[in-house]
């Protein structure tokens, strides 16, 4: 978070734990503690780990709390990572941070850490409608041989192309235009060639992705 660059060791971590079977959505940097809340919970995280080496960790890590319990998600486990002092530890984990790991952290105890938060998907009790919502496509997903509920959409539009070929921007277009005509309407992004979602195999267990 904030406008720090340093981005090799959680790219590292973020690769490591892919390896050992987690599903990890790196979000990139430069984000804001709203922009990383409403990810996670679009995506139904099953946590957030979040790398501060830029010594904002005692400002942003508290409205990163903050902002995921206004986006409907108060319960959404918060990791944090990198160069924090050992008198700012006890801080953090009295503002709600779920575990503190420094510079020589081993492997096996992050992964150890996000598998430990990893449970069956349940509907979610108080959340927003957008967190339930989130957490009714992971359950969807979990059991693709179920039956849907809810009625059939009234109309189905597939649209698909080359990488770079304006998908996005024309889903983006659309939908923004259903909007305001005052429909509703659902997206659903799927990339067969993913090599985490191949076409007719199931995310691994852990973090799921939508889009």
């Amino acid at each position: 978070m904030g406008l720090d660059g340093h981005d090799r060791g959680v790219k590292l971590i973020a690769r490591l734990l892919r390896d050992s079977g987690v599903h990890v959505i790196y979000s990139g940097l430069w984000q804001t503690p709203r922009s990383l809340a409403i990810g996670a919970r679009d995506e139904d995280a099953d946590c957030i780990a979040c790398s501060m080496m830029s010594n904002s960790h005692l400002v942003l890590v508290p409205r990163l709390l903050e902002e995921c319990r206004k986006v409907g998600r108060p319960d959404m486990p918060v990791n944090v990572g990198g160069i924090i002092p050992q008198e700012d530890v006890q801080t953090l984990l009295d503002a709600g941070v779920r575990r503190v790991y420094h510079t020589g952290a081993g492997l096996e105890t992050i992964v150890d850490s996000v598998r430990e938060v990893v449970k069956p998907h349940a509907p979610l009790q108080g959340a927003s409608a957008a967190a339930s919502l989130a957490r009714r496509i992971s359950m969807a997903h979990a059991k693709p041989s179920g039956k849907a509920q809810g009625r059939r959409p009234r109309r189905v539009v597939g649209i698909t192309g080359a990488p770079g070929a304006g998908k996005s921007t024309l889903v983006a277009s659309m939908a923004g235009e259903a909007v305001r005509r005052g429909r509703r309407l659902a997206v659903i992004a799927f990339d067969p060639m993913s090599p985490i979602t191949p076409a007719g195999r199931p995310a691994p267990r852990g973090l799921q992705r939508r889009g």
